[in-house]
């Protein structure tokens, strides 16, 4: 176990990590850190809590924790200062099997974000007040359990999806500027026991590209040109 301001002498959450090995755990300990870290191997970073450790991004248009390895755990930290266009608090890319649980995500442009990362777990993380997405999925993100956070006054989509096979449940979103929960051109995705009020648009909007812009009914064969 690696603690910054503890047992490695570590003073920067960037510093512990890259003096970890593969498979530690660091503990970061209360206060504020400002800076953006990048977590390229598989480790366990455990805040004392999110409202005693806060991570803010040193630099606005990066996100403030860059997940690129399978299998990391960020637990128990409020992460804030990603503003910058389409950056988020935490961002999953190319990551797999990660679990990312007790946050809070606030201020930023999105909360977190998923990007070809698949079997992942997000759960009891607090996403409000951000600038767009509470959770926003990209392509190719499949096969995650979302459950039990609670997603609020986010300027756009509580969570937006564009993915398939992910599972959410039980997450509480309200009050978000444009829907609850945005599905565009996914299959397969389970959406239970989960609370949305008083959202700007919709609570749960299902939409598809393909057949705003194809509008031809299943079923109907195609009928070619009549010429005058």
């Amino acid at each position: 176990v690696l603690g910054v301001f503890g047992l490695c002498g570590c003073t920067k959450i960037q510093d512990a990590v890259d003096d970890a090995e593969v498979g530690d755990m660091i503990v970061v300990y209360n206060g504020t850190y400002t800076e953006n870290v990048c977590v390229d191997k598989r480790l366990k970073l455990r805040g004392e809590g999110a409202d005693v450790v806060t991570v803010r991004a040193a630099r606005s248009g990066h996100e403030v924790f860059e997940v690129t390895a399978d299998r990391v755990y960020i637990l128990g930290f409020t992460v804030t200062g990603a503003t910058g266009s389409n950056v988020a608090g935490i961002r999953l890319y190319d990551a797999d099997h990660c679990v990312i649980s007790e946050n809070n995500a606030h201020g930023n442009c999105e909360g977190i974000r998923l990007h070809l990362s698949s079997n992942n777990t997000l759960a009891n993380n607090t996403l409000d007040l951000n600038n767009r997405y509470g959770i926003r999925f990209l392509g190719n993100s499949n096969n995650n359990m979302i459950k039990d956070n609670t997603l609020n006054s986010n300027g756009m989509d509580g969570i937006y999806m564009y993915s398939s096979h992910n599972t959410l449940t039980g997450n509480t979103l309200n009050s978000n500027g444009r829907d609850g929960i945005y599905i565009t051109d996914s299959s397969n995705n389970t959406l239970a026991n989960n609370t949305l009020n008083s959202n700007e648009h919709c609570g749960i909007h299902l939409h598809s590209y393909y057949y705003k812009y194809n509008p031809k009914k299943p079923n109907t064969p195609n009928t070619p040109n009549t010429p005058n």
